[in-house]
């Protein structure tokens, strides 16, 4: 067992949503440059989030931990060195294939798997579970505008 983060979602101004799987019942920190901001507890089946609110996109390292039979896992990611433009536009289509997932359509797309949330966003009339998607789908990939 282990730590992920499923999704960084950007929600509106100031306000991110952090989603991911661990161990069930258990305690997840989350710490910006060094700093504590909050913890969340995963339910029983392992799925955690958290909420931010008054949150700015600046050069912080995001660092998730948590304590799993004793051994400390840490997840460290620089996910947002970037800021996102939230116009996107549609622009091209993919066809799901064999062994494809969300996260590595946005990898191969988009420039990273975290965007994978933009296009279930995108999709959620095709999708109904963003961990379940099938062969021959075919999903809209958002691009960035070009201002």
């Amino acid at each position: 067992l282990g730590l992920t983060l499923d999704m960084a979602e950007y929600l509106n101004k100031e306000s991110l949503m952090l989603t991911g799987r661990t161990k069930p019942n258990t305690t997840v920190k989350l710490f910006f440059s060094g700093s504590f901001i909050q913890d969340s507890k995963s339910d029983t089946n392992g799925k955690w989030k958290m909420k931010l609110k008054n949150f700015e996109f600046t050069d912080n390292n995001l660092i998730i931990t948590t304590e799993i039979e004793g051994q400390k896992i840490k997840l460290k990611t620089k996910i947002f060195e970037k800021i996102i433009d939230p116009n996107f536009v549609f622009e091209k289509e993919v066809t799901v294939k064999n062994g494809n997932s969300l996260w590595r359509i946005a990898r191969k797309t988009l420039g990273g798997g975290v965007y994978y949330s933009e296009i279930y966003k995108n999709n959620m009339k095709e999708i109904e579970n963003p961990d379940l998607i099938f062969p021959g789908q075919v999903f809209n990939i958002p691009n960035l505008k070009n201002n």
